[in-house]
C-alpha cells in the first residue's frame, strides 16, 4: 500500500515553519512535536522536515558565501587603492619615470567585480 502525500498540507506547513525556524523562533524538533500533536501523518511530517532541513542548510551556505564575498570585495578594494596610490604618488613626484601599478589596479578591480557577482548570485528565494 502506497502512502499518499498531502501536497497542500506540505506546502502550507513548510511556508509556516521555514521563517519561524530561520528567525530562531522555532526548531525542527518543535515543528515535529507540533505536527504530531495535530495528527499529521508521519510520512508527511518526515517529508516536511526533510525539505526544511535541506533549505535551511542551503540558506546557511548562501550566507557563508555572501560573507566571504563581502570580505573579498574589501580586500580587492584595498589592492586597487594601493595600486592607484603607487601610480599617483610616483606620477606626482615628477621626472621622466613613474610606476603604473597596472597589476594591482587590474587585480583589485577584477576581484571587486568577482565578489559582486558572488554576492548577487547568493540572493533570492530558496524555493
Amino acid at each position: 500500500m502506497s502512502q499518499q502525500y498531502d501536497a497542500a498540507l506540505i506546502d502550507r506547513e513548510y511556508e509556516h515553519y521555514f521563517p519561524l525556524i530561520l528567525d530562531h523562533r522555532s526548531s525542527l524538533a518543535n515543528a515535529r512535536k507540533e505536527l504530531e500533536t495535530r495528527g499529521v501523518e508521519k510520512h508527511n511530517i518526515d517529508f516536511i522536515l526533510k525539505q526544511l532541513n535541506r533549505d535551511l542548510q542551503r540558506h546557511a551556505e548562501r550566507q557563508t558565501r555572501k560573507k566571504g564575498a563581502i570580505g573579498g570585495f574589501w580586500g580587492s578594494a584595498a589592492i586597487l587603492a594601493i595600486g592607484l596610490g603607487v601610480t599617483i604618488y610616483t606620477y606626482m613626484l615628477g621626472g621622466s619615470h613613474w610606476i603604473l601599478a597596472y597589476g594591482a589596479i587590474a587585480s583589485g578591480f577584477m576581484g571587486m567585480l568577482a565578489s559582486l557577482v558572488v554576492y548577487k548570485s547568493n540572493k533570492g528565494s530558496l524555493k
